[in-house]
């Protein structure tokens, strides 16, 4: 099936945190040796984070940095395997028919129920369309370092150290109060320094006043969900990998 290899990069969102939370309940592990085990994981997901984007260029007949490019650029997968000659729908037929095959394995070595799987499968094509079709897969996690640096620069700490206490599943919210930074006020100063950028853009004429406009005027309750989101470590190992990449 053509996306029997794609099905490792996106499977995971149509599980939505199943496997992870299976994995963590069938291995225990002592108080000495967690930390070692948590480098071992990571380390293994940056092996599958790397490989799965190989993979995904394989697929669609590209190589790994055009993949990432067109992804930066704002272009969803669907638009970059329909260039390709691979229609949406047959993705997502394809990763459902993987995914089944994945989800009866669990079913049958008793990691997971018959309702559980179907619960999942019932739900799959949805969330399956929904990762295919979404834009600047990439951007996003650009822009979202970019807020990390200038929240960084607020709070009066350094990015490694502010990561360190998302990791511990602190928000930003948290970090801010611990500093004695309000959240209001933290999203103030995160406004002021967003709208001093969209000042130079539209001077640059690489954006419209009306279209600055719009940004800010939703950018409050954006930055509101940004610094009140809990961090896990997972999605924490996923940025410092895409981080590395963008650096090599």
């Amino acid at each position: 099936m053509i996306a029997q290899k794609m099905f490792g990069i996106l499977a995971a969102a149509a599980i939505a945190g199943t496997g992870a939370a299976t994995a963590a309940a069938s291995t225990p592990a002592s108080a000495p040796n967690a930390a070692s085990n948590q480098q071992a994981v990571a380390k293994h997901d940056q092996y599958k984070h790397n490989e799965n984007w190989k993979e995904m260029a394989s697929i669609l007949g590209i190589d790994v940095k055009t993949l990432q490019a067109d992804l930066k650029s704002g272009k969803s997968l669907a638009e970059i395997a329909q260039t390709q000659g691979i229609s949406e729908q047959t993705l997502i037929s394809d990763l459902q028919a993987q995914l089944k095959t994945r989800l009866d394995k669990a079913v049958a070595s008793g990691k997971m129920t018959a309702e559980k799987e179907n619960e999942i499968l019932s739900k799959s094509a949805s969330r399956f369309q929904k990762l295919l079709e979404h834009k600047g897969l990439l951007k996003h996690k650009k822009a979202d370092n970019g807020l990390l640096k200038d929240v960084s620069s607020i709070l009066g700490i350094d990015v490694k150290t502010l990561r360190s206490d998302l990791k511990s599943g602190e928000s930003i919210a948290d970090v801010a109060k611990s500093k004695g930074i309000s959240e209001q006020t933290l999203i103030s100063d995160l406004q002021a320094k967003l709208k001093a950028r969209l000042d130079q853009a539209v001077a640059k004429g690489k954006l419209t006043a009306d279209k600055e406009s719009q940004i800010l005027s939703k950018s409050a309750s954006k930055l509101q969900k940004f610094v009140e989101h809990k961090h896990s470590k997972q999605q924490e190992q996923q940025e410092q990998q895409e981080q590395q990449e963008q650096n090599s």
